[in-house]
């Protein structure tokens, strides 16, 4: 189970300037918003853009495989062997027909700054939870993996 998240410092600088953009109006400040800056506020940061060997992590732009490994309650369980891909987006990039999921939805919250291969609980609305693998992790294109 990985409980420790590590986000590259570009992520954390354009998280960081989106949280305060949201919260500069306060009837924009909602639950996602202060679970994100949370989330910036914890993370620790990835030294340079060089992953020098290390595992591949979720960040913004990321195509992210992943499966369903357990369910909390009143969540549909799928097959264990299901795989869905999405990726990480800014909330103005994602799009609802294609799998770019912004990042104050609670999956994108849920991995974001996780390794390739960890297990992650996703906490979902009305206190439900769901514990997903992170399969694989392929970086935005034009960076490093």
């Amino acid at each position: 189970m990985c409980t420790t998240t590590y986000l590259s410092q570009h992520d954390l600088v354009v998280l960081t300037r989106f949280v305060r953009a949201r919260s500069a109006d306060p009837g924009r400040v909602d639950a996602a918003v202060r679970r994100l800056a949370h989330l910036t506020a914890v993370s620790r940061a990835l030294p340079g853009i060089d992953s020098g060997g290390q595992a591949r992590r979720v960040s913004l732009g990321a195509s992210v495989r992943y499966r369903v490994a357990a369910c909390g309650t009143a969540v549909p369980s799928r097959g264990s062997r299901d795989l869905d891909t999405i990726v990480i987006a800014s909330p103005q990039d994602a799009h609802a027909m294609l799998p770019r999921v912004p990042v104050l939805a609670p999956l994108a919250l849920g991995l974001l700054g996780h390794a390739e291969g960890c297990t992650v609980d996703v906490e979902l609305p009305l206190g439900r939870s769901m514990r997903l693998e992170i399969v694989e992790v392929q970086p935005p294109s034009g960076l490093p993996a």
